[in-house]
């Protein structure tokens, strides 16, 4: 109970992280005013400029200005723009750690800074390049780099480059476990940091707390990661808040504030989303993962590792596949304008052709009338005009053809955008579920939550433990629409990957039916598990599925869920597991579209007597945002998207999901699943 309701606090406190202002929020709009007047050199260093600002508040937003350096650049021959774009271009790829991509734009920079003899851009390029290398755990080849880098700037004399330099190498030291004289060396960097009064200390703050932790000294580890934390707020640099988040976690955990050290890990996690840094988003899911298995809590543990594994793979996000689709949308239309133009010239070079045939015939008849064959010449010259006006019909049914797969690219145009309308209106209802569902919760848990603070002296344990309920029911109404909104998200961008498996589905039923006798008890419904047993009434025989389990379960709790919810008081809910398949099947029909064989199914059955379905609910009993005449008994939530999930898994696993039921008279849902061998 109490992890959950962090897991609620941690959700909402990453949002103040996007209120935060700064002196870097008004050089950008400093450079966002000069740009409209700017051309050429000016336009690109104020590009450049914005992009290094949004470096680590927004990677898109940085990455787009670089863009729109690098290809001014490359226009006018400018070789200074050009590297600061290929330079800012790498750095956002290793953020998003993209390697390979950064290694490409930060080497052709440091080709360009050396040749135009840019000391400062090279000696950046090659920490940078350090960087990416520190963040695929190749120390030997990041520290390669980082000398050189420090070389440069020792040259220049520039002690806060000299400190980031010093400080990045420290970290790689302190991954492959050189401690000697490590901590010497960061306390340096941080007094040449205050020498010059640099913000950027704090970034040796985190490394210092990196060290910390490794010494298993937590209150130094904790101290150092709040002052990297207030320092990486005030200058809005988003990744080391996070790495700080992380840090302070950890921290805790080694002094054995449970409580604390899951809120932060899950704050981390929130900004490394909120923010868009991958790596560090990655480590938040590793992190909170280990959390969860030193709480000997597997399924939690399981799932956020899982997490971490698919971040760790992927290749493409929603946005990508949206910038993708719209480039296509504007290819298709470009090449249906040009089509248009191109039908256009071609019309009016018919236009003036039959002009010039008919203005040459006039000529012709005009010269052979004055001659004594002029009757036979003109002849001729109809015959002829006959002959163009037979090609400018077959030319004017081409464009007409033509004309014609023009209307059609515009339908399949239309298509799109209809599509793309309907993806908007169900983002929007998404939206709207969102804020409407979260927004009485939150103020109830505010509410709640001040009455403790304000109250606490004052308050009856009976009072505090009344209140601790209020706030638990609340929140898990919310963790229950998060959880939903995410597996619907899951399914609808195909990311679920099933791990079918064979296993005895009786016993596994049994266990779950069992698990929600306390939530039935508390409406005073009866649960009621049946199994078949052979004929003559012996041992029953084992009933094997092949599926998934975990969406088994899933399926099952949602199933089970809206019997209980759906039920008024004292009435009853039967689950049945039925091994005789194929009588079963025989006694009653499936769905049209089920073609297998009965034998290869095993049903699963849940019965509530409930108020039934309508013919109207049981159309749109499946869709998603569902909301059915029949209603909650005991005022509990439903956001209309369970038995959408329970379709969507069901035929996942090549199963089918049906209901049979009447009005007044209850509801039975029906789950087949394929059957599997049994073990031996």
């Amino acid at each position: 109970m109490r992890l959950l309701a962090v897991f609620i606090v941690c959700f909402f406190s990453a949002f103040p992280l996007l209120l935060q202002a700064s002196t870097a929020q008004q050089r950008i709009d400093s450079l966002k005013n000069l740009l409209p007047t700017a051309i050429d050199t000016e336009r690109i260093s104020a590009l450049n400029q914005l992009s290094r600002e949004y470096r680590y508040i927004a990677l898109d937003t940085s990455f787009l200005y670089a863009k729109q350096a690098l290809t001014l650049s490359e226009k006018l021959g400018n070789k200074l723009g050009t590297a600061n774009a290929l330079r800012s271009i790498g750095m956002v790829y290793e953020n998003q750690g993209k390697y390979d991509f950064a290694l490409d734009h930060l080497l052709r920079a440091v080709t360009l800074f050396e040749d135009i003899g840019e000391k400062s851009g090279l000696a950046s390029s090659l920490n940078i390049i350090g960087e990416a290398y520190r963040s695929q755990q190749k120390y030997d080849e990041a520290i390669t780099y980082y000398r050189r880098s420090l070389a440069i700037h020792q040259a220049m004399s520039n002690p806060d480059r000299i400190a980031t330099v010093m400080t990045n190498m420290c970290a790689c030291y302190l991954k492959q476990g050189k401690y000697t004289h490590l901590l010497d060396t960061l306390l340096y960097a941080e007094k040449l940091y205050l020498q010059v009064n640099s913000p950027t200390v704090f970034s040796t703050w985190l490394v210092i707390s990196d060290y910390y932790l490794t010494q298993k000294d937590a209150p130094n580890a904790l101290k150092y990661a709040r002052l990297a934390l207030e320092g990486s707020e005030k200058n809005s640099n988003k990744r080391y808040i996070i790495s700080s988040l992380q840090n302070i976690g950890e921290a805790y955990d080694k002094l054995g504030k449970a409580d604390s050290t899951l809120f932060y890990a899950f704050k981390a996690r929130n900004a490394a989303q909120i923010y868009g840094f991958r790596d560090e988003l990655r480590e938040s899911y590793f992190q909170i993962s280990e959390l969860y298995a030193e709480r000997k809590q597997s399924d939690s543990a399981l799932l956020y590792f899982k997490m971490y594994s698919s971040l760790k793979d992927s290749l493409f996000s929603m946005e990508i596949q949206n910038n993708i689709m719209h480039a296509q949308m504007e290819l298709a239309t470009a090449t249906q304008q040009q089509e248009i133009k191109h039908l256009a010239l071609l019309r009016n070079s018919l236009i003036v052709g039959v002009v010039m045939l008919v203005f040459f015939a006039l000529l012709i008849a005009n010269r052979y009338r004055l001659k004594r064959n002029s009757a036979n010449e003109l002849r001729r010259n109809n015959d002829e005009i006959l002959r163009q006006q037979n090609i400018l019909e077959k030319q004017a049914a081409e464009i007409e053809l033509a004309n014609t797969e023009l209307l059609n690219t515009n339908d399949s145009l239309n298509q799109r955008n209809h599509d793309l309308a309907e993806l908007n209106r169900e983002k929007n209802e998404i939206l709207g579920i969102v804020a409407h569902d979260l927004k009485n919760p939150v103020s109830n848990i505010r509410m709640l939550s001040k009455l403790l603070r304000d109250d606490a002296a004052t308050l009856t344990e009976s009072e505090v433990v009344e209140f601790a309920g209020d706030i638990y029911t609340v929140s898990e109404r919310m963790f229950e629409l998060i959880t939903t909104l995410l597996d619907v998200n899951a399914i609808e961008e195909g990311s679920i990957r099933f791990n079918f498996s064979v296993f005895e589905i009786a016993s596994f039923t049994e266990s779950l039916v069992h698990n929600y006798r306390s939530r039935a008890n508390a409406k005073d419904i009866t649960l009621h598990f049946e199994q078949n047993q052979n004929k003559d009434g012996s041992e029953r025989y084992s009933v094997i599925a092949y599926a998934d389990k975990n969406a088994t379960i899933q399926v099952l709790d949602n199933l089970l869920s809206n019997a209980i919810k759906y039920s008024p008081y004292n009435k009853n809910v039967w689950v049945r597991v039925l091994f005789d398949e194929y009588e079963v099947l025989n006694d009653s029909t499936p769905p049209q579209g089920l073609l297998a064989a009965p034998q290869e199914y095993v049903r699963i059955e849940v019965q509530d007597e409930g108020p039934g379905l309508t013919e109207e609910d049981k159309a749109k009993l499946f869709g998603k945002f569902t909301r059915l005449s029949a209603k909650p008994t005991a005022g509990e939530h439903s956001t209309g998207l369970g038995l959408s999930i329970v379709k969507k898994m069901v035929e996942g696993m090549n199963g089918k999901v049906w209901v049979e039921s009447e009005v007044g008279k209850g509801a039975t849902f029906i789950v087949i699943l394929p059957k599997g061998e049994a073990l031996v």
